[in-house]
């Protein structure tokens, strides 16, 4: 989820941006290509002010 925080008195695009925060949550099951050893992975409540529009990505880091 991306979540624009901007206040009324900004007024270009750029200035808007600078005020973006990203937020992830995943659940991940990995399994060895012979099937074997299953196990999970969880993420949660990953945040980062650092992200970066090009063309239609957005790039989080």
């Amino acid at each position: 989820m991306i979540d624009n925080k901007t206040t009324a008195n900004q007024s270009n695009n750029a200035s808007e941006k600078l005020n973006m925060s990203a937020m992830f949550n995943a659940n991940f099951t990995m399994i060895k290509p012979d099937g074997s050893l299953s196990h999970t992975h969880t993420i949660k409540d990953f945040k980062s002010n650092n992200i970066i529009f090009a063309d239609n990505d957005i790039m989080v880091t």
